[in-house]
C-alpha cells in the first residue's frame, strides 16, 4: 500500500477511471440505460451477429421469415421409383346404358279445367327429366302450373299439372325421360 500511496495522484485516478469507462464501463452503462427492444437491425453493424453469438435454441423455424426458409431449402430431388400396384378396388355400380322417353296415359282435358297427368319409368330405370306433349299443338291455350318430378315418387315419375284455358277439350300426355342402366 505504501508503494501505491506515492504514485496515487489525482491524474492517475482520473485516467484509470476514464480507461475503465471507455473499455468496459460504457457498454455496461449503455446496457442498463437503454430501453428494452430499442436496438434493432438498423443499429447492428453488418456481420456483427454470428452463429457463435446466438444461444442454442434461441432461433426456431417459426422465428425465421418464410422467404429466408425457402432460400435455405435445397432443390427438388430426383423422382423415386414407382411403388407396387395396389389391389383392385370393388366394382362400382353400372352406369347409364341409354335413355328413353316413356309416355304416360293420355288424358283429355276439358275446357276451363286443371288436370294432373303422370308418366313413370319402368322398374329398374331412374327418372332424369320429363315434360308433356300437347296432342293438338295448342300450347297457347294451356297454362302449365307444375312440370316436375312427382313429390310422391321423385326418382321414377314425372308430374304435370295443366290448366286448359281454351274453349275446347285438349288431349295431353306426360313424358318421363328415363335412364336405362346397363
Amino acid at each position: 500500500m505504501k508503494m501505491l500511496q506515492g504514485k496515487l495522484t489525482y491524474a492517475n485516478v482520473i485516467s484509470t477511471l476514464c480507461l475503465f469507462l471507455l473499455l468496459g464501463g460504457g457498454a455496461a452503462f449503455a446496457a442498463t440505460q437503454l430501453p428494452k427492444n430499442s436496438v434493432g437491425s438498423k443499429q447492428l453493424k453488418k456481420s456483427s451477429v454470428t452463429a457463435a453469438k446466438i444461444k442454442n435454441g434461441a432461433v426456431t423455424q417459426a422465428k425465421i421469415a418464410m422467404s429466408a426458409q425457402n432460400a435455405l431449402k435445397g432443390g427438388t430431388g430426383p423422382v423415386g421409383p414407382q411403388g407396387a400396384r395396389g389391389p383392385q378396388g370393388p366394382t362400382g355400380p353400372s352406369g347409364i346404358a341409354g335413355v328413353q322417353a316413356v309416355d304416360g296415359p293420355g288424358k283429355s282435358m276439358l275446357a276451363g279445367t286443371a288436370n294432373d297427368i303422370f308418366a313413370s319409368c319402368p322398374n329398374g330405370e331412374h327418372l332424369i327429366g320429363g315434360g308433356y306433349r300437347d296432342e293438338n299443338q295448342t300450347a297457347a291455350s294451356i297454362d302449365v302450373l307444375i312440370n316436375s318430378p312427382d313429390p310422391n315418387s321423385p326418382t321414377t315419375t314425372w308430374f304435370v299439372r295443366i290448366h286448359n284455358t281454351s274453349a275446347e277439350t285438349i288431349p295431353a300426355t306426360a313424358v318421363a325421360i328415363c335412364a336405362v342402366t346397363g
